[in-house]
């Protein structure tokens, strides 16, 4: 598994900073939880639009999912396949407690299709 980066700014974060902490920890842990062995996971910031935007990308190789599964990943409890095989302790419910965290500052976690077969978790965090 590879992981890249590329930070761009700097800003003052106007959220608590444990529960910023808790957000990002939960997309890159399912993002290395989820990808196929041999992937590549990026990190990637940009400043702008009232906050610090921090972009998650991962693959999502054989999980074919169309385009209204992907938004339903932020509904509690989902699960593409109840049948699959849960890798770790996850229970369905870290997408959709992020969400809500992230909306408390003003900021937001959305996820977007990245090709055919990656995805990107796009994580607004207010800042100055």
């Amino acid at each position: 598994m590879g992981f890249g980066w590329d930070l761009d700014g700097q800003g003052l974060i106007e959220s608590d900073l444990e529960l910023v902490k808790v957000v990002v920890g939960n997309v890159l842990k399912n993002a290395v939880t989820y990808a196929p062995e041999g992937t590549r996971i990026s990190l990637e910031t940009r400043r702008g639009f009232g906050g610090i935007r921090l972009f998650i990308e991962n693959s999502i190789e054989g999980l074919n999912l169309k385009p209204n599964e992907l938004s339903r990943c932020f509904d509690p409890f989902y699960r593409k396949d109840q049948t699959r095989e849960q890798k770790g302790n996850h229970a369905g419910i870290g997408p959709s407690f992020c969400r809500e965290i992230m909306a408390l500052p003003g900021g937001g976690i959305t996820v977007s299709p990245a090709g055919s077969e990656r995805i990107v978790f796009e994580i607004v965090i207010p800042c100055s």
